[in-house]
């Protein structure tokens, strides 16, 4: 179909009447020469050069120049086409368009990058704008240049694709935009209503059905040297592999009847659950856990400080070596330091001393987890005989199935009389506090010295263990005990993942096209012309 031409100053065209003016003045008059001697009149004329090629050449040369001029004034354009400006790709990204049961040109590919594929295939016209979009959850955001499957499980929410977003967003378009919504129909919603500016295409197969696995909980009890992991699984006749890998060694952890894994925390590593046989939706037949290495803080050992040490003569030296072996392998990397080589250390990796008596001149705050043992801290009063018997709550978590009573010795710290606001006082002896812990300054006191005895009572260990978490506080900082869950959030109502076909089909819509000037090339012709009489003689 031949495009309409349409002129934006018509009124310039009245400059065309002067084509045939100019040819007609530019006509060459020939000089007649009067003889009465034809042999003399044909010698003549065939020594004088006639001019009258030329002239006509130079009269056909201007008069297309002066009519390309006169047409360029008047603004000659190719008309254009109505139709719609702006073209919007909405691609359902929810998890069941991560199935791999779509042909692509290398082989079998996902629904998403299928969508993609085609997206970027579209021909339209070069004046029509493009944009894209995907649907994630409960909200339709801007498709990024580097989005693939990977980012789609890091944004993926566990809520069902909401596709009547899309029925709304068409909605609030201009007149003048165009949505194409690329997905599968899968889950309770399917698809959209139709509009008139948008059209809907699908992909995936009709029969696929989907099994996975989703990771419920992640038991961290730290500093316990294991963690629990307990997995659901569905799908029909699914098997559960795991496997642990720290540096070149793999291993494999048995998995219960009920779904629950114990990792060993190690050094840290890998663990990977993956489902056999796999399905169309692989992506959700594996998972992994990183498990981070132990809190490994340095470790410095006050034995027997201040005055007192000397006359000590309970093992408190034997005893400070014994509960030293016990952290060192209780945390898994501790390493007892020199004074000195601590203080560097401590900065860098976090530091655990352990405090036989001795003195503090005031509360510390330098981020050093400190057991204390008969230590006198600020505004301490004289020591005290121990008499009677400690109180505690047995309900209290740090304190269930332990006995404090287990901590004896002659006589007794006394706690100042006004300690920090956060203190927390775990067990009492005569209305006095007997064990008291502080996270604000990561300290945990004991009002009886370190003996050979006391390391021997089993609740020791065990009350340590447990108040060290809210004494160490955020430990991913330290490089610490948490873990790193990485893992797809499954969609719960799209577990069938079957496609739907789309209920409607709608064809390409009339895509705007913009008038097409002509009169910078009608210049730029009537230049030409002219340079051309200027060149050639």
């Amino acid at each position: 179909m031949i495009a309409a031409i349409s002129f934006d100053h018509a009124p310039a065209l009245w400059v065309l009447v002067a084509v045939p003016l100019v040819w007609w003045l530019l006509r060459v008059r020939v000089r007649r020469i009067a003889t009465d001697r034809v042999d003399l009149w044909k010698r003549a004329a065939a020594r004088v050069k006639s001019s009258r090629p030329r002239a006509r050449w130079q009269r056909f040369v201007i008069a297309l120049g002066v009519l390309a001029l006169a047409l360029a004034f008047a603004g000659p354009k190719l008309e254009g086409k109505l139709g719609l400006r702006h073209c919007i790709t909405v691609i359902d990204a929810s998890m069941s368009m991560l199935t791999r049961d779509v042909d692509g040109a290398s082989g079998s590919v996902d629904r998403f990058a299928a969508a993609v594929t085609d997206m970027r295939r579209a021909v339209l016209p070069e004046s029509v704008t493009r944009s894209a979009f995907v649907l994630v959850g409960s909200a339709i955001r801007p498709l990024e240049h580097a989005f693939g499957a990977d980012r789609i499980l890091a944004a993926a929410s566990s809520e069902v694709a909401d596709v009547r977003l899309v029925a709304a967003f068409v909605a609030q378009q201009p007149n003048d935009v165009f949505v194409v919504f690329r997905g599968d129909g899968a889950g309770p919603i399917g698809w959209p209503r139709p509009a008139p500016h948008l059209a809907m295409f699908s992909y995936g197969a009709n029969t696929t059905q989907n099994g996975g696995i989703a990771i419920e909980r992640v038991s961290d009890p730290w500093p316990l040297p294991e963690l629990e992991l307990r997995v659901s699984i569905y799908g029909k006749e699914r098997q559960l592999e795991a496997t642990y890998a720290r540096d070149d060694t793999t291993v494999r952890l048995a998995v219960g009847e009920d779904g629950v894994v114990v990792l060993p925390r190690r050094a840290g590593g890998e663990v990977r659950l993956r489902l056999r046989p796999v399905d169309a939706l692989a992506r959700d037949d594996v998972a992994d856990l990183v498990v981070r290495a132990p809190w490994a803080p340095a470790l410095y050992v006050a034995r027997d400080a201040g005055d007192r040490g000397a006359d000590r003569t309970d093992g408190a030296g034997e005893a400070a070596a014994t509960l030293t072996r016990f952290f060192t392998e209780a945390l898994g990397g501790a390493t007892e330091l020199p004074r000195d080589a601590f203080a560097r250390a401590a900065a860098a990796r976090g530091g655990l001393s352990i405090v036989d008596g001795g003195r503090l001149g005031e509360w510390p705050e330098d981020g050093v987890v400190r057991i204390l043992f008969g230590t006198d801290l600020p505004g301490a009063r004289e020591a005290r005989p121990y008499v009677g018997l400690p109180e505690w709550d047995p309900g209290d978590g740090l304190l269930t199935g332990l006995d404090p009573s287990e901590f004896r010795h002659a006589t007794v710290s006394r706690w100042p009389v006004e300690g920090p606001a956060d203190q927390v006082v775990l067990a009492t002896l005569g209305g006095e506090p007997f064990v008291v812990r502080s996270t604000r300054h990561r300290l945990l006191w004991f009002a009886v010295p370190l003996t050979r005895d006391l390391v021997r009572r089993p609740s020791l260990p065990l009350l340590v263990l447990r108040a060290l978490p809210a004494l160490v506080g955020d430990t991913s900082a330290l490089g610490g005990a948490a873990t790193r869950l990485v893992t797809p959030r499954l969609d719960d109502a799209e577990r069938d993942v079957a496609a739907r076909p789309v209920d409607t089909a709608r064809e390409a819509p009339p895509w705007w096209e913009p008038d097409v000037p002509l009169w910078l090339p009608l210049l730029g012709f009537a230049a030409f012309c002219f340079l051309l009489l200027a060149c050639l003689p």
